[in-house]
């Protein structure tokens, strides 16, 4: 980090070397602009009147106006010089810097060209010099500008270091006083206030804000003195009193053993009573005053489909609309709750319904909840229920089933061996048929035959499988109101007679 001396040096030098810079481009432009408004015409003029005197001295004479102007053109200001007369180029003079822009023929030179024209007529005869100036200044000056400039820095230079060593010391002489008087203040051993004298002005806010810090430091000292006299009196006190506070510690680490022990008493009630509340089956809910939700349980929440420690603080009515008709919990805070009982309650969660019984209960002398909410689901009790009422029923049904089974069978069997009589009684093979045919003269055969052309056995065979169809359906029925399975099983003849 730089000091302010260095800092103002370094703005110093960059002060001075700004002001030598301009003024070098200053005197750089105005030399520039003297050559260019005042040297170069001044020389094309003293140039172009030359060239005329030795014109009106030897107009045919071209050779002297030739070496005027060639040694002219040697001019650093001078770049180029021609004579013309009559279109055509008499004499030319070049530096040899850069192409010649004047040719031999007047014409053929641009009609704005940067260059100075002078016109002579001389025995009836127009002659036309032009001059083109250099106006760019030499190298030689910018090489003595340059060194010039070089002198000025290096003087500067040491100008100003000379100011920044003198500056330096007046300075450090203030500051090297102020640092004698902290050196002597600081080794001061008595509680004296310590005072700086002011030497210099400028340092007089420092000096004020020392001598505050000394004095700070003063009462500072004085008051650790005092703190110390009550420190070592609170040492002496606290020494009385810590065989008594080591008494009391004793007493107290008791007491908080038997507190310990009484917390996780309490704690492992707290955890069972949790775990029995959330292994029920029931959604238990736990409300205030307000109807508040303050504690329920873990099949809540999951009816609810939210965490079960979320529950807590909301209404119980917002959450379940359907206790509302059913009047079990009190309007007001000021209703006394009492049981109620709600079964076959419909109630609707998350995405499915189902069938509860709801059962509210007060508690007695509780701050906290006033009545307690227990919502059982009773849909798979309601469902056996039904099952119990059908299977009654299809037993009702089946018995019902046996009596009839019973009752047409009896004729069933009537039918069937009536038919079967009958086709004994009219086969010609059987002797009883034929002695009773031959009493009445009645030939079987014949008989058959007839019975035969007129489709009586194919009626026989109709009534026979219309019987035993009607067999097989009563059989089925009594196999249906049987309540038991037929299995095979060892059992003893005793057993079995």
């Amino acid at each position: 980090m730089m000091l302010a001396r260095q800092k103002s040096m370094l703005a110093t030098v960059l002060v001075c070397s700004g002001v030598i810079l301009i003024a070098t481009l200053a005197y750089i432009i105005a030399a520039e602009r003297i050559g260019r408004e005042h040297l170069a015409p001044d020389i094309s003029n003293t140039l172009a009147n030359i060239v005329g005197a030795q014109l009106v001295a030897s107009p045919d004479g071209l050779q002297a106006v030739q070496s005027s102007l060639y040694h002219m053109a040697q001019h650093y200001q001078i770049n180029e010089a021609a004579l013309y007369s009559a279109g055509h180029r008499l004499a030319h003079g070049h530096s040899g810097d850069g192409a010649s822009q004047l040719s031999s023929l007047l014409s053929n030179l641009p009609a704005n060209g940067d260059w100075l024209e002078y016109a002579f007529i001389i025995d009836e005869r127009e002659f036309l010099l032009i001059i083109r100036n250099d106006l760019s200044l030499p190298g030689f000056f910018y090489m003595d500008t340059l060194s010039t400039s070089l002198v000025i820095v290096t003087v500067s230079a040491l100008l100003i270091f000379m100011l920044y060593m003198v500056t330096r010391q007046w300075q450090q002489t203030p500051y090297l006083h102020l640092l004698e008087d902290i050196r002597e203040a600081a080794g001061r051993t008595d509680d004296g206030r310590i005072t700086l004298k002011r030497r210099d002005p400028d340092l007089h806010p420092l000096v004020e804000a020392l001598n505050d810090l000394f004095w700070r430091r003063n009462q500072r000292t004085q008051h650790l003195k005092t703190a110390h006299q009550q420190a070592e009196r609170a040492r002496l006190r606290a020494t009385r009193l810590s065989t008594e506070t080591r008494h009391m510690n004793e007493e107290l680490a008791k007491e908080v053993s038997v507190r310990r022990s009484v917390e996780v008493q309490l704690n492992n009630t707290q955890t069972l009573l949790d775990g029995i509340l959330n292994a029920m089956p029931t959604a238990l809910f736990a409300l205030d005053s307000r109807n508040r939700i303050v504690q329920c349980n873990e099949q809540a929440g999951d009816w609810l489909n939210m965490e079960y420690s979320q529950l807590t603080g909301l209404p119980l009515i917002q959450l379940i609309p359907e206790l509302q008709p059913l009047k079990l919990i009190p309007d007001s805070a000021t209703d006394v709750a009492v049981m109620k009982k709600s079964e076959r309650v419909k109630i609707r969660f998350d995405d499915k319904n189902i069938v509860t019984d709801v059962l509210a209960y007060p508690l007695r002398d509780s701050q906290q909840a006033r009545l307690v909410i227990r919502i059982d689901d009773v849909s798979q009790r309601q469902r056996m229920e039904e099952v119990m009422v059908q299977t009654e029923k299809m037993m009702t049904v089946g018995g019902l089933a046996a009596g009839m089974a019973h009752e047409i069978n009896n004729p069933l069997g009537a039918i069937l061996q009536n038919l079967q009589n009958t086709r004994r009684r009219l086969d010609p093979e059987l002797p009883a048929n034929q002695r009773t045919a031959d009493n009445l003269n009645l030939d079987l055969n014949v008989l058959n035959t007839y019975l035969d052309e007129r489709g009586i056995p194919q009626f026989f065979d109709h009534i026979q499988n219309a019987g035993e169809r009607a067999a097989k359906i009563v059989a089925n029925m009594l196999q249906f109101s049987r309540n038991d399975h037929l299995q095979k099983r060892d059992i003893t003849v005793k057993e079995l007679i």
